[in-house]
């Protein structure tokens, strides 16, 4: 009988291309990435929310997909800080348990957004960064959707952190994701993919095909 692999399951209904990038990945990535968690336990930070121009709100998979990785954590006795910005945190306050914590980061300036995440890794101190479907500039500072449309006005700045942080795990399906800075040099050569893809990169990157939306 030939058993499907996790990383099989996960990629078998891409519809965008990102199973394309699974060569550039280990075979055994997802593996990978949970023995990485199990490697940096503690309070973990997971962040979320990726803003849809034409729905003024934000995408349907990131939001229970960190829940689902928040209850995971919370069940190894692990504390989980739910990071957002204002337009996805009431979706997060919602699904969060009672002892979780959901926090906003500023959509604002990127000196601000600099301090602000200076200030939070210092008074959190967490033990790893976890990011999914959360968007990431790409290398000229603009956020962009799988459109290549600009929706930096509508982004917090994030990605700071991971900028400064060592221990983080990037998780997306379209390539222009925080964590997708580890492919970035990759990502164009794929006509499906973002010829300006994301810029940020994480120490482990599994590159989840997770649904379709509208990003």
């Amino acid at each position: 009988m030939n058993h499907k692999s996790i990383e099989d399951i996960l990629l078998q209904k891409d519809k965008r291309g990102i199973a394309s990038l699974r060569q550039y990945l280990p075979n055994d990535y997802a593996s990978q990435a949970a023995q990485y968690v199990l490697n940096n336990l503690g309070t973990t930070v997971i962040t979320t929310g990726f803003y849809i121009l034409y729905g003024g709100t934000v995408e349907t998979d990131g939001p229970p997909g960190a829940k689902a990785i928040g209850s995971a954590l919370e069940s190894l006795g692990q504390k989980v800080i739910y990071l957002t910005d204002r337009y996805c945190k009431p979706i997060m306050d919602a699904l969060a348990s009672p002892t979780e914590q959901t926090l906003e980061f500023p959509v604002t300036n990127a000196d601000k957004s600099n301090q602000f995440a200076r200030e939070f890794l210092e008074d959190i101190r967490p033990s790893l960064l976890i990011s999914i479907e959360r968007c990431s500039p790409s290398s000229d500072g603009i956020y962009r959707n799988m459109l290549s449309k600009d929706v930096s006005g509508f982004t917090a700045k994030i990605d700071t952190l991971f900028d400064i942080f060592p221990h983080s795990i990037g998780i997306g399906d379209g390539g222009n994701e925080i964590g997708m800075g580890k492919l970035q040099d990759v990502i164009p050569n794929h006509p499906k993919l973002p010829q300006q893809p994301a810029a940020t990169a994480t120490d482990q990157l599994p590159a989840f095909q997770i649904g379709e939306d509208g990003d």
